[in-house]
Order: structure tokens, then sequence, then C-alpha cells
């Protein structure tokens, strides 16, 4: 697995992987896995809270999922700016199951990030 940073040289080509124009022809539920992500700073996290506003202003439901702890660690000193923003926490697939989606209610399915 290959690692992404992101981080002030890096969050603009990151936003510019979802050209709003593109956005409204994605699926109305949308999760961005942020599997092998690391966010280092507050550049990092504009980008991933702009696209996140970009998909959720053109009316789909979106959260962020697979979050690593270093990058949790540091979204929760700004907690302040994920306010209203869905986490997803993935379940892992038995090798049975893979291509299906486990039904979760959606109570359990969105999580806030814990600040305390």
């Amino acid at each position: 697995m290959s690692l992404v940073l992101f981080f002030f040289a890096t969050a603009q080509n990151f936003v510019d992987i979802f050209p709003i124009h593109d956005i409204q022809y994605d699926p109305d539920e949308v999760v961005i896995l942020l599997e092998g992500a690391e966010i280092f700073d507050s550049s990092g996290m504009a980008a991933v809270k702009r696209v996140y506003d970009r998909f959720t202003e053109a009316g789909k439901v979106v959260a962020l999922s697979t979050l690593s702890p270093t990058s949790r660690r540091l979204m929760e000193k700004c907690a302040y700016m994920w306010q209203g923003v869905n986490f997803l926490e993935i379940e892992e697939i038995d090798d049975e199951e893979i291509g299906e989606a486990k039904s979760m209610d959606a109570d359990s399915q969105f999580l806030s990030l814990d600040t305390n």
C-alpha cells in the first residue's frame, strides 16, 4: 500500500482530483476512504474538508472513513472544523462477503469525531 501525504504542498492537487462540475455525476452516497493517507497540517485538513463540502453542496450524502490514528488526533485538535461532518467506521469484510455491502442501521453507520 502506498502512502498519500496531505500537507501544504499536496493539498490543492487533492482538491483538483474532484472537480465541482464532475461531482454531479457521482452517486448520491459517497464515502471518501482515507486509507493509506496521512494528514500533516491545517492545509491538508482544509483540503479534505473542501472536498467533503463540494460533495455536500452538490446534495450528496458523504462520509470520511479509515482515518489513521495520527490523522484523527490532528483532526481532534481542530474539532470545530469537523462539526457536522460524517465519519464512517468500516467493518472488515470476510472473503465470502467481498463485493457485498454489510447492512448497518443509519444511526450506527455515521460517527462523530470524538473530541474528548
